[in-house]
């Protein structure tokens, strides 16, 4: 038996609750300009933004299919910063030192900023029990895809990275 062995991926169909409620989920979208103020995103001017309107149509558009790597990720590649990690699920990353100092450096940075506004540091656990009331009714608001491990009589999901 290898480690392996005890995780799985649940299936997770098309009348799910969690994708059920999906479906019904009405998001709404700001733009936080540099001032601190937000303004919605129908009634920002994109003028001379053309860069932000793409990105904000991607992100509303609920669709995650290109039909080209993203020129970000290309580039990454070309310089040998990270590359696919074939060894895990679709579209997870492996970062080469050069990519390991630059992700390093990003996260500091943003680490710093949002602290600067009052944030505060945490750390969570990788495992929460599947069981858990609050844990569950958060499992199918968001149906990601869910990494089950067995342990003992228990279930625990592996969190999503946030």
């Amino acid at each position: 038996m290898t480690q392996t062995d005890n995780i799985k991926s649940p299936d997770i169909s098309k009348d799910s609750e969690a994708l059920q409620n999906e479906e019904k989920v009405k998001s709404t979208w700001y733009i936080l300009e540099p001032d601190k103020s937000l303004t919605q995103i129908d009634k920002y001017d994109f003028n001379g933004h053309d860069n932000l309107k793409k990105f904000v149509d991607y992100e509303t558009s609920k669709s995650r299919v290109y039909n080209k790597e993203p020129v970000h990720i290309q580039l990454m590649r070309k310089l040998q910063l990270a590359d696919y990690e074939p060894g895990s699920d679709s579209g997870n990353m492996r970062f080469y030192p050069a990519g390991r100092l630059i992700k390093s450096l990003i996260e500091r940075y943003v680490t710093d900023t949002v602290v600067n506004y009052g944030a505060m540091e945490v750390e969570t656990p990788v495992m929460y029990d599947y069981a858990h009331p609050s844990l569950l009714s958060y499992l199918n608001r968001f149906p990601a895809r869910h990494y089950i491990v067995k342990s003992d009589d228990k279930e625990f999901f592996l969190r999503f990275s946030a």
